[in-house]
Order: structure tokens, then C-alpha cells, then sequence
């Protein structure tokens, strides 16, 4: 996939994550793995970008001997997910809409 477009769309998919439940990054990069194709190592910087822009909150959990950084979705980032969500159902409506007009063309 374009990495350009994983960018944006692996903020999207880590929000939604983050929307049903906190968790801990290495679940979130596993999931959003499996769902999009990307490495696992392209996850952390998104999630660091997400918590400098206050979108997510990160606490600590014991966990055996070490300890879990949890991310949590914040009401502003459950904002800009509201938004990235409008905005990606008009692209994908348009995009939608430009796939039946040249298919329909040939």
C-alpha cells in the first residue's frame, strides 16, 4: 500500500482501537499490522505523534516484572476522530464515485 495513504489511514485505525478500549502498544501494532500490511515499527511514531498532539494519554500498568505504557484516547482525539471519519467518507465516496464512472466507460 501507498505509504503516504498508510499514514493517515494508521492514524485513523489506532484511534478507532484506542476507542474501544485502552491498550498497550504492542497489541495496537499488532492489530494495526494485520489490518493495514505495515511493520510494526511504523506504529510507535504515530503513536508518539498522536500523544504530542494530545489526542492520547499514556499511563503505566504493571506488568510482571515490567511495566505496560497504555495509551488512552482523549475527548480531543475523540474529535479528530470524528473528523478524520467525515473526511474519509467523502474521499471515499468520491473515490467510489470516480471507480463506477470510469468502469462504466469501458
Amino acid at each position: 500500500m501507498n505509504p503516504q495513504l498508510n499514514k493517515g489511514i494508521l492514524e485513523m485505525i489506532l484511534l478507532l482501537q484506542l476507542q474501544k478500549s485502552d491498550n498497550y502498544a504492542y497489541i495496537l501494532s499488532k492489530k494495526a499490522a494485520e489490518s493495514l500490511g505495515v511493520t510494526e515499527g511504523a506504529v510507535y511514531p504515530v503513536l508518539k505523534r498522536l500523544e504530542k498532539k494530545n489526542l492520547v494519554s499514556t499511563y503505566d500498568i504493571p506488568h510482571g516484572k515490567r511495566i505496560r505504557k497504555n495509551y488512552h484516547l482523549l475527548d480531543s482525539g475523540e474529535d479528530y476522530l470524528t473528523a478524520l471519519l467525515e473526511q474519509w467518507k467523502k474521499i471515499n465516496q468520491a473515490v467510489q464515485n470516480n471507480i463506477k464512472e470510469n468502469f462504466n466507460e469501458k
